[in-house]
């Protein structure tokens, strides 16, 4: 007899077991498809953070990016507004609009413009001159247009060669206007008041009249601007090989400095270019030099032209107190030519009465001490500074 109920229990069991089987498999799909999802949810969100990242880090670059050049900006601003109260010169207004245009050099030299030495080619005979007067300034009454120190600096780029001229502020020179001979330091005073504004210019004839070279460009710098151009530079370093010692004193006060290496700040580096009464005025005139030259290695220790933060500080101090005949676009260009030179030599010298016969002194016929040229004529003086490199 067939036994219906076991063989319903068997297909039962057969039937369990079947979806049994069937809803292990739905999971097992079910929860590899949640792994799936979770990992590619992980991957999405990882994704997403290197994402962000990069996109913080782009952002981050574009804004350093948009503020160095917002600042740069900025900076080249404020140093062109400085340059322009520094210049007593704009210019012709037709060179001013040329000199906006993409034109190069070869096309403004075929204008009708005034052209500068530093578009001409860099050859061995260029020679770039400038003159650098420092004065009391003209709101002093005690003779604040008359130059205590007179300077000539000749650039030859070609070879990174500078050379610094003094020459003596009692020169007895003739002085066109006033049909006289007066001594040298008087000329820019002299100039103003024949010309107001044209000062400088006249200046200029009378120097290059006494050395036989080109004056190009003028500076003058104040006793102010000298004095915080040191202190903004952090003071300059001198190496004196004795004692130096100033006892009649001046409004500064005055001065004494023990022998070595030291650093100066800017009102004992004026006492110091100042003082005479201890030695002379060709010794005072080294002095000057000296310090010209502990000013200029600082500068360009320092890297202050190639700096536009430092530079555009630098012009904010000198603005008010400093002033010149080259335009702006010059004095930009100056920048350049002295940056590009590399490890100049600078040679010095001053004019004065010793063993190469330049000057003699003697008595004015207001018995005030003045310097003549030996043979009364500049011959020879022009062929010193004309070799001065060789």
């Amino acid at each position: 007899m067939i036994n219906f109920r076991a063989i319903f229990q068997i297909i039962k069991k057969y039937q369990i077991r079947k979806i049994y089987i069937m809803f292990e498999n739905i999971l097992k799909k079910k929860n590899n498809s949640e792994e799936i999802r979770i990992t590619r949810l992980a991957d999405l969100n990882r994704s997403y953070r290197e994402n962000g990242k990069k996109r913080i880090i782009k952002k981050a670059v574009l804004g350093i990016i948009a503020i160095v050049f917002i600042a740069g900006i900025w900076y080249g601003a404020r140093a062109n507004q400085a340059m322009e109260n520094i210049s007593i010169n704009d210019g012709s207004f037709i060179q001013r609009i040329l000199r906006l245009l993409p034109l190069d050099n070869s096309f403004i030299f075929q204008l009708p413009v005034e052209t500068s030495i530093l578009e001409e080619p860099d050859t061995i005979e260029k020679r770039v001159n400038f003159l650098i007067l420092g004065m009391r300034g003209k709101d002093d009454p005690n003779g604040g247009l008359l130059a205590d120190s007179s300077i000539i600096v000749s650039v030859r780029p070609f070879d990174s060669k500078i050379a610094l001229i003094s020459i003596p502020r009692d020169l007895f020179v003739f002085m066109p206007g006033l049909n006289e001979n007066r001594k040298l330091n008087e000329a820019y005073e002299i100039g103003e008041k024949q010309t107001p504004g044209k000062g400088l210019n006249y200046t200029k004839s009378i120097f290059s009249n006494v050395s036989g070279i080109p004056v190009h460009f003028a500076v003058i710098v104040n006793f102010k601007a000298f004095k915080d151009l040191i202190d903004s530079l952090g003071g300059v370093e001198l190496n004196l090989e004795k004692p130096f010692v100033e006892a009649v004193p001046f409004e500064e006060g005055s001065i004494s400095l023990p022998a070595g290496r030291q650093i100066i700040d800017g009102n004992t580096a004026l006492l110091y270019t100042r003082a005479r009464m201890s030695s002379s005025d060709f010794d005072r005139s080294r002095r000057q030099q000296e310090v010209f030259k502990a000013i200029y290695g600082k500068i360009t220790k320092t890297g202050i032209i190639l700096n536009p933060y430092r530079l555009n500080k630098l012009l904010n101090i000198m603005e008010a107190n400093t002033r010149t005949d080259m335009q702006v676009w010059e004095m930009q260009e100056v920048l350049k030519l002295f940056s590009r030179l590399k490890d100049p030599s600078i040679k010095t010298k001053v004019i004065d009465t010793g063993s190469e016969n330049l000057l003699y002194s003697t008595l004015n016929g207001e018995k005030s001490f003045i310097l003549l040229p030996i043979g009364d004529d500049y011959a020879k003086i022009h062929e010193t500074i004309k070799n001065i490199f060789n």
